[in-house]
Parts: structure tokens; sequence; C-alpha cells
């Protein structure tokens, strides 16, 4: 009477274990279908696209406003060092000489640094 007990009971175990297994393939399987559906795989592909977009743009602000400030302060520091240097904003102009005074009679660059470069 034991041996047939126990034959049952591993009937009975294998069996449950095998419907449990297959249910659960089946649910995966299916799981995995709905994923890599077309309508869900350019849901995806359109998040993740936006995504980097925010990213990009966010880095590019963060990048804009640590150049602003940089800029004041290096700004800030000319005008500290040398008061009759022209300080202007960006808004304002700006301290470079015009094109006219940078430029000799021939169109091209001239002083110290682009002679050098020349030679």
């Amino acid at each position: 009477m034991g041996r047939v007990r126990w034959l049952a009971a591993g009937a009975t175990i294998g069996a449950g274990g095998t419907l449990w297994a297959r249910r659960r393939l089946r649910r995966r399987v299916h799981q995995a279908v709905d994923r890599l559906a077309p309508s869900s795989l350019s849901q995806g592909v359109g998040e993740g696209a936006r995504q980097v977009g925010d990213r990009v743009r966010g880095a590019f602000d963060a990048g804009r406003r640590e150049r602003a400030r940089r800029e004041a302060e290096l700004r800030q520091h000319l005008a500290a060092t040398s008061p009759s240097a022209v300080v202007a904003g960006p808004a304002g102009g700006g301290s470079r000489a015009p094109a006219h005074a940078r430029h000799g009679p021939t169109g091209r660059p001239q002083g110290r640094r682009h002679e050098q470069a020349r030679q």
C-alpha cells in the first residue's frame, strides 16, 4: 500500500508541475509577443527618442547657463583689473575691435599672433 501511495503522490506532483510550467511558459510567451508587437516597439522607440532629446536639450541649457555665468565672472574680473576696458555683455556689443580694425588692407587678419603664424 505504501508504494502505491508514493506512486500516486509522484504522479500528482509531476502532473501538477508540468501544468504549472506549461502555464507559466505560455504566459511568458504572450508577454514577449505583446512586447515585440510593432505598436509596442514604435511606442518604445518614440519614448526613447523623446528622453534622449530631453537630455540633450537639458545639457545644452546647462552649458549655456554655465557659459553665461563664467563670462559674467570674467567680465567682472576684467572690469576690476583694467578700468579703461570696454566691458559690455553679449547684448551690448562686446569688447572686440571692429572688423576693419582687426584686418589690414589685404583683408587678412593682422597682428603679432598672425604674423608669427605666417612665418
